[in-house]
């Protein structure tokens, strides 16, 4: 399981890692550190991932837009690289991935697959900047997926 949100409390920290969570999605790096200091207390190394902002327009309503970089939504994706070189210092946090959310309902795949070609780029810098076990991972991509299509244009989303 993948502990991801917005505003993480040390109190629900301390549950993911007493029960044992699998990976952090982190959105900044106060969080890498909050994660950092409880799981040095606990004792263990936690794996996170941080959330990239690859400022891509998701050409979906402005309301559930959340890749773009005035979105503020995640770590913006020119730093990124610097993350990674800071985290090296914590002793407690294993950082290894990528995570990117550019917003919902989305209709046409271009916005993703330029995020995606974003996130793929940055992966390979941070594997030959030795952070070679980064990996990157598309969660939440928000794609409406069409079930079908009557004649009237309606869509029936699943």
């Amino acid at each position: 399981m993948v502990f991801s949100g917005v505003g993480k409390t040390a109190d629900e920290v301390e549950y993911a890692l007493a029960e044992g969570i699998h990976s952090f999605n982190c959105r900044s790096e106060a969080e890498l550190a909050l994660i950092d200091a409880l799981a040095a207390r606990r004792g263990v190394r936690a794996r996170a991932a941080v959330r990239v902002n690859p400022d891509v327009n998701a050409e979906t309503h402005p309301y559930i837009v959340t890749g773009l970089r005035e979105n503020k939504f995640g770590i913006a994706i020119a730093e990124v690289e610097g993350v990674y070189e800071r985290a090296r210092e914590l002793r407690n946090v294993a950082l290894d991935g990528v995570s990117c959310h550019i917003g919902s309902q989305i209709l046409d795949a271009g916005s993703i697959l330029e995020a995606v070609d974003k996130l793929v780029g940055l992966v390979d810098r941070l594997r030959a900047a030795a952070s070679p076990s980064a990996r990157w991972t598309w969660r939440r991509p928000g794609r409406r997926l069409p079930s079908r299509r009557t004649g009237s244009g309606d869509r029936r989303v699943w």
